[in-house]
């Protein structure tokens, strides 16, 4: 409990107090008897003195509940401050904090501005502060008067009208919070104890639970702690290079709450050197060239992005993490909005959507590191991500620990060491002789490797799909209410797939019903003053007569309009044309409740019996041996679905299509067609991802390394002629 000093040991009855208070309960019975012996309160009905001291140890127990409860500060003081006001009739509550050298406030709740200083709220007035000061080095609760009282002359006074009850709280060795309570002045001297007693106590629950917010924030930090060890651990306990980046790729997601993680050399052209959710896997991947082409544009575009929240979709960029700079000054991010470049968001909406994350971040690991690491989130980080961690696990990455091995080999492969450094003419000319003929054999081997016969190989992406499928479409506007099928779902003619509702198509069927009715309404009205009128003049019968025939014309003209609505209400019921099997992917996630228009692509069947082809988009550059192996019947497919990476298919080529594609980077690919035999495909899905490899025959290891830069030459040479 905190000390309240001997002014507080008193109880507004002036009898003594048992120095063992339940902590949070006021004695409201010592209160209100002091209240009426000292004439504050004339004249109380027991049963408003019953019902107000229930309320005033509802809130108090309300308070103690709130201590004990694992809250975050905001969370708090948000439930602490108007029960605490509430019970004294009091008009602002402040909570100050003391960091040795100035005064923050922590919380305020209904507290006049005159307490703060008016270019930063957060701070307390000049006058206000040294009354806390004061306060602060007594280190007992006290009871400042309004400013029109002044008790001594060399003490600071109250800048309000009202009183003051200000507690002093002790965490640690030292006073470092402050509650402070505005309540309006009067009352006896015995009534003043009495309040100041009640804040000393709520102070005390504050107490508690401050002390236990420091206790979860230093487990917390000893848990942040213990996991950046043992991934730190990891790390380097590594035995190959291979694996020490996947291990850092996983110590980089779970030390960012990421789902995925990437790692990138920039040596390396900005590739993708490791992943965390696989201990192998192939760079030339569609996620990993295209996070290559993320960093590449981020780089070359705008590198401030580094190191700050992107999101997908719409577009934004969001500075949420504690990022160190060049000058390793840590910066706390602000919430900030700003539109992505475009080459850079549809990147980032590309790997977004592969990875079925929302969000991602890119940071070097380390400020001098050549490696940078990409994070992907579903949903943002709650807290703010802290992104120093980062740099120890760029630490154990360096470049002399990933690369130097390779140039140690290679140096001790050819860097002989030189006769010139040997003092001995004799030892130095058989040191020379030696190194020439090593040199001598090693060209050897080289040029036999050169012109060792290698497979000469095309790989490139490819697509699955079904030669023969049948498309539906939206016939109108509106929402898929109800899906009948699901993915793989074999369906027969005339069933129905799914069902489009269209509020606008329903709201204009009732409007047509409603004039309908009243068209007849009126109709039957006129025929009855027809039928009933024997004195009506000719004039008016003839009148009623054309009304009449306007009516049923009317209802004819609205009747037709139902039965055209009706159809295309009908139309909104999708049905199978012919039998097949469902081709989609995740139909409920793409379709359900989502709104369409005319001519939208809702869903394809194919045949069970139905031949499937793999669409594979071959470099141009790469076209003409294709055709050519193709012609002979010499070129032989073999293709690995994404769906099954550890599995090869065999597949032929049936023809070269006069279309091309474009590829990454702009390149223009030509598609070709090969036939894949059903009973091989182990999952039938339309659309799958395949990478597709065509052999061409053998060619000299040489010419295949400097094939490509050979015929750029010669393009270049022809474009000059």
């Amino acid at each position: 409990m905190t000390n309240i000093g001997d002014s507080t040991s008193e109880t507004l009855g002036g009898s003594a107090q048992p120095e063992s208070v339940p902590t949070g309960v006021f004695n409201m019975d010592a209160m209100l008897a002091s209240a009426q012996r000292t004439g504050s309160v004339t004249s109380l009905d027991s049963q408003v003195v019953k019902q107000t001291k229930q309320e005033i140890r509802t809130l108090a127990s309300e308070v103690a509940r709130l201590a004990e409860a694992e809250l975050e500060l905001d969370e708090f003081f948000d439930g602490f401050a108007p029960r605490v006001l509430t019970a004294m009739a009091a008009s602002g509550l402040s909570v100050w904090q003391y960091d040795g050298d100035s005064f923050e406030a922590l919380a305020s709740h209904r507290s006049p501005d005159l307490l703060f200083d008016p270019a930063d709220r957060s701070r307390p007035s000049a006058q206000h502060q040294s009354v806390l000061e004061a306060i602060l080095a007594e280190g007992q609760p006290i009871l400042v008067p309004p400013r029109e009282t002044i008790v001594e002359q060399n003490r600071p006074t109250n800048p309000l009208s009202e009183a003051l009850i200000v507690v002093p709280i002790r965490i640690g060795k030292r006073y470092d919070h402050l509650l402070e309570v505005i309540h309006p002045a009067g009352g006896g001297p015995t009534a003043q104890r009495g309040y100041l007693r009640f804040v000393a106590q709520m102070a005390d629950l504050m107490s508690d639970f401050l002390r236990r917010q420091k206790l979860r924030e230093a487990e917390a930090n000893r848990q942040a702690v213990e996991l950046l060890r043992e991934n730190l651990q990891s790390v380097a306990s590594a035995n190959t290079i291979p694996a020490r980046l996947h291990a850092a790729a996983r110590a980089c997601a779970q030390l960012l709450d990421a789902e995925q993680a990437f790692i990138a050399c920039v040596a390396r052209g900005n590739q993708v050197v490791a992943t965390s959710s696989h201990a192998t896997f192939d760079s030339r991947s569609e996620p990993a060239l295209i996070c290559q082409r993320l960093v590449n544009n981020v780089l070359r575009l705008d590198s401030s992005l580094l190191g700050n929240l992107l999101s997908a979709s719409d577009r934004r960029v969001e500075t949420h993490a504690k990022t160190s700079g060049d000058s390793g000054a840590t910066v706390e991010g602000e919430q900030h909005l700003a539109r992505l470049p475009e080459d850079i968001s549809l990147l980032v909406d590309e790997i977004c959507n592969i990875q079925g994350c929302r969000h991602l971040l890119i940071r070097r690991l380390g400020d001098h590191s050549s490696l940078l690491c990409i994070a992907l989130w579903v949903t943002p980080p709650s807290e703010e991500i802290d992104l120093s961690s980062l740099e120890s696990i760029g630490g154990l990455l360096g470049e002399n620990q990933i690369y130097s091995s390779w140039q140690r080999a290679f140096r001790s492969l050819i860097g002989l060491q030189s006769g010139d450094s040997l003092t001995d003419p004799a030892v130095a000319r058989n040191a020379t002789i030696t190194t020439w003929l090593t040199r001598a054999a090693m060209l050897g081997l080289l040029a036999a490797a050169a012109l060792f016969p290698v497979n000469d190989n095309v790989s490139a992406t490819a697509v699955l799909q079904p030669a023969h499928k049948a498309a539906y479409y939206a016939p109108a506007s509106g929402a898929v209410e109800e899906i009948m099928v699901t993915d793989g779902q074999a369906v027969t003619q005339g069933q129905t797939l799914l069902q489009i509702h269209s509020p606008q198509l329903e709201s204009q069927l009732d409007q047509l019903h409603s004039r309908l009715e009243l068209a007849r309404q009126n109709h039957d009205e006129r025929q009855n003053q027809l039928a009933a009128g024997v004195s009506l003049s000719d004039f008016e019968v003839d009148q009623l007569e054309s009304e009449l025939e306007q009516l049923r014309i009317q209802q004819i003209s609205i009747s037709k309009q139902i039965e055209i609505y009706d159809s295309q209400l009908d139309s909104l019921v999708v049905r199978a044309t012919q039998p097949g099997i469902v081709a989609a992917w995740e139909l409920e996630n793409s379709l359900l409740h989502r709104p369409v228009n005319p001519g939208d692509r809702l869903l394809q069947t194919f045949a069970p019996d139905a031949q499937w082809v793999l669409l594979i988009s071959v470099p141009q550059r790469r076209i003409s041996k294709v055709k050519r192996q193709a012609e002979g019947q010499e070129a032989s497919i073999s293709f690995s679905l994404a769906s099954h990476p550890d599995r090869t298919f065999p597949a032929e080529i049936s023809r070269v299509a006069q279309r091309v594609s474009s590829g990454p980077g702009g390149e223009t690919n030509v598609v070709v067609e090969a036939v894949v035999d059903p009973s091989q495909i182990p999952l039938k899905q339309a659309g799958a991802v395949a990478r597709a490899t065509i052999r061409c025959g053998t060619t000299p290891a040489a010419w295949l390394l400097i094939r490509d830069a050979v015929q750029l030459v010669k393009s270049k040479i022809a474009l000059l002629w």
